[in-house]
């Protein structure tokens, strides 16, 4: 009846129905090496399962019952390990957040640094502002040499923003 259930394929075999059943544990397996690749992390799920009430660091916990999606036939017959899982997948969400918290650590630092530039860069432009202003009266090329000069600090604001920005990418 177990291997039946498990193959749902009735025509065959009891050695076919084995050999479905064994590729199934081998799916299962590649599944588990997917959701988390990395050794220390799938030996750090073991023993976390193997701990009296593992449940505080399961993903199928929902206290203080066991939402493990599988029956219990399902479960026998493959040899799944439900505890096992669900801690896994619980420390690889919680490895996600971290490195998603490390992400959105570094973005801050690179816009902190970017609002510093051109903090530096309007206190320029501003000051070179006010000196204009003071010369209204002045002849028409030293107006042009100024605004020129206005321009050409506006760019240079807009290549040490890009540069930054080209550098962090």
């Amino acid at each position: 009846m177990k291997l039946i259930t498990l193959s749902n394929v009735k025509d065959l075999s009891p050695e076919e129905q084995k050999a479905s059943i064994d590729q199934k544990k081998r799916e299962y397996r590649k599944m588990l090496n997917d959701i988390c690749p990395i050794t220390e992390i799938r030996v750090l799920a073991k023993k976390l399962a193997k701990q009296e009430v593992p449940c505080d660091k399961c993903a199928y916990s929902n206290n203080p019952m066991c939402m493990a999606p599988y029956s219990d036939i399902h479960m026998e017959v493959l040899g799944i390990d439900p505890c096992y899982e669900g801690i896994l997948l619980f420390l690889k969400n919680e490895m996600v957040k971290a490195h998603e918290s490390a992400q959105v650590k570094t973005l801050e630092q690179e816009l902190e640094e970017a609002n510093e530039i051109l903090l530096v860069a309007k206190e320029a432009i501003n000051a070179f502002a006010s000196i204009v202003s003071r010369y209204d009266d002045c002849d028409l090329g030293i107006r042009m040499i100024m605004i020129k000069v206005a321009e050409d600090m506006q760019k240079n604001a807009n290549d040490v923003f890009d540069d930054y920005f080209l550098d962090k990418n």
